[in-house]
C-alpha cells in the first residue's frame, strides 16, 4: 500500500559548514579560559607577590623554589589569557589553520600543565602542604588528558570542522 504512494518524503541533508554543533563548546571554553586564567592571577599569584607578603615568605627564607613556581605559573597564566583569544580570532575568521593551531594548544597545555604539576608537587612537598594539593594537581592533569582525548579526534576527524575552517 504504501510501496505506491507518489509522494515520498523529502529528507534534507545536513550540512556540516558552519560554527555551531560542537564548536560551541569550544568557544564556551576558548572565552572562560582566559577569564579563569585572569582570576586566578589577581587571586592567587598576584596576593602572594604582595609586597607584604612576598616580605613575610623570603623572611622566612622559602622563596628558593617557590619564586620561580610563582614566576612561571604568572607567565603561562598570561599565555592562556592571550593565546586563546587569539584562537577565537582565527575560529571566527574560519582560518584552514585553526584546527592545527588548536590541537597544538592542546598539546601544549598538556606539557605546560605536566611541568607544572610536577614543580608544585615538588615545591609544595618541600613546605609540607604536599598532601592538601596533589589531589587538585591530579584532577587538573586528569581534565587536561580527559580535554585532549576528545577535542584532537574531533579537530581531527570532524566533517563540521572539514567543512568550515577553509578560508587562508
Amino acid at each position: 500500500m504504501l510501496e505506491n504512494n507518489p509522494i515520498k518524503p523529502v529528507i534534507k541533508e545536513k550540512t556540516y559548514k558552519g560554527i555551531g554543533g560542537w564548536l560551541i563548546l569550544v568557544i564556551i571554553s576558548l572565552i572562560l579560559t582566559p577569564l579563569l586564567s585572569l582570576l586566578y592571577i589577581v587571586e592567587s599569584i598576584i596576593p602572594i607577590l604582595d609586597s607584604y607578603n612576598w616580605t613575610l615568605i623570603k623572611a622566612a627564607d622559602r622563596t628558593a623554589l617557590l619564586e620561580p613556581l610563582l614566576y612561571f605559573e604568572l607567565i603561562i597564566n598570561s599565555l592562556l589569557i592571550i593565546v586563546p583569544l587569539l584562537l577565537l580570532f582565527m575560529m571566527f575568521k574560519k582560518s584552514r589553520k585553526f584546527p592545527k593551531f588548536m590541537i597544538i594548544y592542546l598539546v601544549t597545555a598538556l606539557i605546560l600543565n605536566l611541568i607544572d604539576a610536577g614543580a608544585a608537587l615538588y615545591v609544595f612537598n618541600d613546605y609540607g602542604v604536599g598532601e592538601e594539593v596533589n589531589n587538585e594537581i591530579y584532577q587538573s592533569i586528569a581534565r587536561t588528558f580527559i580535554f585532549m582525548g576528545i577535542w584532537i579526534p574531533y579537530f581531527l576527524k570532524s566533517k563540521r570542522v572539514k567543512a568550515t575552517f577553509l578560508e587562508k
